[in-house]
């Protein structure tokens, strides 16, 4: 079936088996356009298997984004089969997006699939055959879910000429102005940095120990604390990867044994406290659990570690209960909700199938979780409004922000490039929802210049700590003061300005943020040269290179320019005296404070 507007033409093929299609398009301004296609039936039938396909012509195109991207991939204008040729999104993986470029950033083809909930796989990019052609493939509907009536989905296609990251920030206000997508208000804690106990401690974590790190963590302007896994078993050799321990979600009394009195300590000495969870699992160790719904996992094979299946309601209940206890007895202020992405039965027979969902309430697995997810927010919203939830790459979709307020880069400990792509590109689609760095991590061996590249590179995002703060050289912790208040007191333009990230095939080696009343540009390649202009407030240019310098190109003689080192302290540089380009010296992880003259 091909169905043609004015703007695009599209092809629709699978088998209907019953089902009626009626389609209907809306073009806002000119180049954009909306295409939706409503499924109806007149008895209960499983969805269609179907396959979306259209096609625009790759010229001046050399760039493709998605927020799936490695630096393996590095946002490169790969074929579409590049990868194994699909893309996955669902509730918990993705979001089903994609953009198209120039090496200016100018963009070609964005677009974007409402239905973010459900699992769908596309495969975009040239073709061979296709004589210049951008070839775009969604599948929809191919893993089986229970029998329904009606069904909808559109895409947004996005060909004006804009740069990139303003066409990715219209489809992230595109989807939340969705009833089924609007975002959770963000708390203001959720854009204050934050300590974690995952990378230097892993499991072998105890109050004792993470009370030592309470000495520290005011002075460094840390202002909420993560207690990663452990906290619920005994530790394991090397920090273990075993979650048969998780289900019953008791501290471990070797190690905590008395979690509201541990908490209360960091709550005297005002920091927040949020506790990790594995949502879905159930282990073998928390036998009572393991055994009480049996017969209610999406995995019923495994052995040690089982997935709770969210469509039975009393399932529902008990997560969404512990997490209550958790916040009621012991005032913890948030909760990193992790391993969401493994309620899934991609590559799995639905085990409720051949029991015809008998217990099931809810009978397509993403809707149970977005359930499971809505009632758990609304919920401890009122323990404590101000909850904070926190969700990883790559659960990090237009539907998560329903329940997230707070989204964090995937696991890249040590790899300073993989974190500011990833807290890049989860910016580019997050809106005004709290997007967090992986948690940094670096040797105490280097010099406070090398360990800030780290803060550095994530400088647009809310720093994650992750280091023995006991341990550090002097040096390193004033490192850390400095720039955690650095991040707070510029955070309504590094996290919340107009983001312009440069060159995503790059890695963004440069990227700018205008607010209100400055403008920040962090320089993360040496030879670049960095536009400065006339405008409201000061300019500041974060030096995050080995170099003691940076290349400015002036529009205007400024009236000041000052420079300042790692620790904030101010350094000698000069002030150029004409327009034009001019090497100005800065401290490597120091910063420029350009005051532009008045015209």
């Amino acid at each position: 079936m091909n169905y043609s507007t004015a703007f695009m033409t599209y092809a629709l093929t699978g088998d209907l088996n019953g089902w009626e299609i009626a389609f209907s398009s809306e073009s806002p301004e000119e180049k954009l356009e909306i295409a939706t296609w409503n499924l109806q039936s007149d008895v209960p039938r499983t969805l269609p298997v179907l396959k979306l396909a259209f096609a625009v012509p790759h010229r001046d195109n050399q760039v493709k984004w998605h927020p799936k991207s490695t630096l393996a991939e590095s946002h490169h204008y790969l074929p579409w089969w590049w990868n194994g040729g699909k893309t996955h999104s669902s509730l918990v993986r993705n979001a089903p997006v994609c953009s198209f470029m120039n090496l200016d950033g100018v963009n070609c083809l964005t677009f974007a699939l409402s239905d973010a909930i459900r699992d769908s796989f596309f495969s975009a990019g040239p073709r061979e055959k296709t004589e210049g052609f951008i070839s775009t493939e969604i599948d929809l509907y191919s893993v089986e879910e229970a029998p329904r009536c009606q069904a909808r989905f559109s895409v947004r296609i996005d060909r004006r000429p804009l740069f990139y990251a303003e066409s990715l920030r219209q489809v992230s206000d595109w989807y939340a102005a969705m009833p089924e997508y609007a975002p959770t208000p963000v708390p203001a804690a959720a854009r204050l940095p934050l300590y974690s106990t995952w990378y230097q401690y892993q499991k072998d974590v105890s109050a004792a120990t993470v009370e030592r790190d309470l000495e520290r963590l005011p002075e460094t302007g840390l202002q909420t604390i993560i207690l990663d896994d452990g906290w619920q078993c005994e530790a394991t050799e090397g920090g273990g990867s075993s979650y048969a321990s998780c289900g019953a979600w008791q501290p471990f009394p070797g190690k905590f044994p008395d979690m509201a009195r541990h908490v209360r300590k960091f709550h005297d000495r005002g920091i927040r406290y949020m506790l990790w969870f594995a949502v879905p699992f159930v282990g073998c160790e928390a036998k009572e659990i393991f055994a009480r719904f049996e017969g209610k996992y999406l995995n019923p094979e495994a052995a040690d570690t089982r997935t709770l299946d969210p469509r039975y309601p009393d399932v529902r209940e008990y997560i969404i209960q512990t997490y209550e206890r958790a916040v009621r007895e012991w005032k913890i202020d948030g909760l990193k909700l992790d391993f969401i992405d493994q309620f899934h039965l991609v590559g799995r027979k639905d085990p409720a199938v051949d029991k015809n969902y008998a217990g099931c309430d809810i009978k397509c697995l993403p809707e149970a979780v977005d359930r499971l997810l809505s009632e758990t927010i609304r919920r401890l919203k009122i323990l404590n409004p101000e909850i904070l939830i926190e969700f990883r790459q790559l659960y990090i979709g237009p539907a998560i922000r329903k329940y997230g307020n707070l989204f964090r880069a995937a696991d890249c400990a040590h790899d300073l490039l993989e974190n500011r792509v990833r807290t890049i590109d989860i910016r580019l689609l997050a809106g005004d929802t709290a997007v967090h760095s992986d948690m940094t991590t670096w040797s105490p061996e280097d010099s406070a210049e090398i360990a800030a590249l780290q803060i550095l590179n994530v400088l647009f995002s809310v720093p994650q700590i992750s280091v023995v703060l006991d341990e550090l050289p002097a040096r390193h912790r004033d490192m850390i003061t400095f720039w955690m208040k650095f991040v707070v007191d510029h955070q309504n333009t590094l996290q919340l300005g107009r983001l312009v990230p440069l060159h995503p095939e790059l890695s963004y080696p440069q990227v700018t943020a205008y607010g209100k009343n400055e403008t920040i540009t962090a320089v993360y390649d040496a030879d670049r040269i960095v536009p400065v202009a006339p405008g409201k407030g000061p300019h500041l240019i974060v030096n995050a290179t080995h170099r003691h310098e940076v290349i400015l190109d002036l529009e205007t003689v400024p009236a000041a320019v000052r420079a300042f080192d790692v620790l904030g302290q101010a350094a000698v540089t000069a002030c150029p005296n004409q327009a034009g380009l001019a090497k100005v010296a800065v401290p490597p992880s120091g910063y420029l404070e350009v005051i532009g003259a008045v015209v």
